[in-house]
């Protein structure tokens, strides 16, 4: 038992010593890990409306739900795989996973 506590010990001094290396970018990915995760859902009517700029609303509203759905699905997961990641710096030096950073870049 007194050796895991050890274990336990070690591991949350070099998590301490170690977060002010990182604090910076560590920082930037998980606020943009929240931010998809909270505006994923807008990639839908983006994506409509884009759709429809491009082409025409009906076109816009027809492959745009399906292409919408998958956007905000993907991005909302990628959110959700940076706020639980944070402290790891990959991709290299916590570069954004899904491009554009967020919803509306």
């Amino acid at each position: 038992m007194k050796g895991w506590m050890r274990v336990i010990l070690v591991a949350a001094i070099a998590v301490v010593v170690a977060s002010p290396v990182y604090a910076q970018d560590m920082g930037h990915k998980a606020g943009r890990g929240l931010v998809n995760v909270a505006t994923g859902w807008l990639e839908l009517p983006k994506t409509i409306h884009d759709g429809s700029q491009e082409e025409n609303p009906v076109v816009g509203v027809t492959t745009g739900i399906f292409k919408g759905v998958g956007k905000a699905v993907l991005r909302t997961l990628v959110g959700a795989y940076e706020v639980v990641t944070f402290p790891v710096p990959y991709p290299k030096d916590y570069a954004p996973v899904y491009e554009p950073e967020y919803v509306f870049d």
